[in-house]
């Protein structure tokens, strides 16, 4: 577009409903933008250079962004939900002084699931106290996990 002499370039600018960056794509996962305008500068919402935005009526969800782990939602765009590559989480049980552990000391869980149980064994002349994390369940089984979690079982010599 030409105006005084002067020459602006037109670019494609797609609709940002959510001011995101990203335009929004006509079909989740296909890939096929549309809903733009041709102009010398953005104007809302036309305002993103860029489409592909899976759903552009969240600011938090566009293609790249982190993924929220287990809140049922794909906010990186890559049609996964709560995304394994991402959101898995290290279970660990360790043993204190005075016992050992009987299961699957470390574990991998994704979102919504359960780990096996473990049983905290209190050696000869002592007694199981409690976990580090305040739980007396013994045996003792994780799930649910948003992060990694570790928790030492505690013994006390038998008085």
């Amino acid at each position: 577009m030409c105006q005084g002499g002067e020459c602006l370039p037109l670019v494609e600018y797609y609709r940002d409903e959510d001011s995101d960056g990203w335009g929004r794509e006509y079909s989740y996962l296909s890939f096929v933008c549309w809903d733009s305008v041709w102009a010398v500068a953005p104007e809302y919402p036309y305002t993103s250079i860029q489409c592909g935005d899976c759903n552009d009526d969240s600011w938090y969800i566009y293609p790249g962004a982190p993924e929220i782990c287990c809140n049922g939602e794909d906010e990186n765009c890559n049609g996964i939900e709560d995304d394994p590559a991402e959101c898995t989480f290290t279970l660990t049980y360790l043993a204190g002084a005075g016992g050992f552990l009987s299961g699957a000391t470390s574990q991998s869980l994704t979102c919504n699931e359960t780990g096996s149980e473990v049983t905290a064994v209190p050696d000869t002349g002592y007694h199981f106290v409690d976990w580090s994390d305040g739980s007396t369940q013994n045996p003792r089984s994780d799930g649910n996990l948003t992060a990694d979690l570790t928790v030492t079982a505690n013994f006390a010599l038998n008085t």
